[in-house]
C-alpha cells in the first residue's frame, strides 16, 4: 500500500498514468465529468489524527451492484478550505450498519445521498436509533457541482484515495434540465465512494446542520 500510495503522487505517475498501470482502468478515449491530474495534485492532504468529528461529517453511499460500500468524511475550515478523507471502503455491505453505529457512538454526524442502494442502510440505522441527514436530489447536485467547483479553484484538498479517484474517472453525467446530474446507472463502474463524498461535503460546507 505503501509503494501504491508512493506510484500516485502527481511527482512519480500523473493520474491517467496511475489508473492504467496500477488500477488496471484505461482513461484512453474517454472524457472524464473532472481534471483527474488537477485531482491528483490536490491530493497533500495530511491528516496527524482523526479529525474532529464536531466539525467534520461522516456520508456512507452503496454500490448500485451491492458489491461494495463506502464511508466517507469532510469538513471545512474557517477559511472555506475543505478537506476529504476515507474511513473505510469495503466489498459487500452487511459491515456498514454496525461500523456507522460504532462511528455514531464516537460523536460522528452521519449523512447519505436519500437515493440509491443507500436507503435501506439509511432506515436500518434510523430503526437502531442512528440518525442519518439525507441530501435529496436538489442537495445532491448543489454538492456535486460544489465538489467541481472546489477541484477547480483549489479549495478542496484530500488524502489521495485511489478508491475515490477511481470513482471520478468512472463517473457519467446526464443532462437534466440545465444541469449536469451524476448516473450511478450510467457510470462506468460503481461511484460510492464519490457519491459518501459527496454527501459529508453537503452537510460539512452547512455549519448550521
Amino acid at each position: 500500500l505503501q509503494d501504491l500510495a508512493q506510484e500516485a503522487q502527481p511527482t512519480a505517475n500523473t493520474h491517467a498514468d496511475f489508473m492504467r498501470s496500477f488500477m488496471n482502468i484505461s482513461l484512453k478515449n474517454r472524457s472524464t465529468v473532472v481534471d483527474l491530474d488537477r485531482w491528483t495534485q490536490l491530493g497533500d492532504l495530511v491528516l496527524t489524527g482523526p479529525p474532529d468529528p464536531s466539525t467534520w461529517w461522516i456520508g456512507f453511499d452503496v454500490a448500485i451492484d451491492l458489491s461494495s460500500a463506502s464511508i466517507w468524511c469532510a469538513g471545512m475550515d474557517e477559511a472555506g478550505q475543505v478537506g476529504m478523507a476515507p474511513i473505510e471502503v469495503r466489498d459487500g455491505t452487511d459491515w456498514l450498519v454496525p461500523v456507522i453505529s460504532e462511528l455514531h457512538r464516537a460523536g460522528w454526524k452521519i449523512a447519505a445521498d436519500d437515493d440509491g442502494e443507500a436507503r435501506t442502510t439509511t432506515d436500518a440505522l434510523n430503526r437502531a436509533g442512528v440518525p442519518v441527514k439525507t441530501m435529496g436530489v436538489r442537495e445532491s447536485d448543489l454538492a456535486w457541482s460544489d465538489l467541481k467547483a472546489r477541484i477547480k479553484n483549489g479549495t478542496v484538498h484530500h488524502t489521495g484515495s485511489a478508491a475515490f479517484a477511481g470513482a471520478l474517472a468512472a463517473a457519467v453525467e446526464r443532462p437534466a434540465g440545465d444541469i449536469m446530474r451524476l448516473s450511478r446507472r450510467h457510470s462506468r463502474r460503481p461511484i460510492d465512494p464519490l457519491m459518501a463524498g459527496l454527501a459529508a461535503l453537503h452537510h460539512a460546507t452547512r455549519p448550521a446542520d
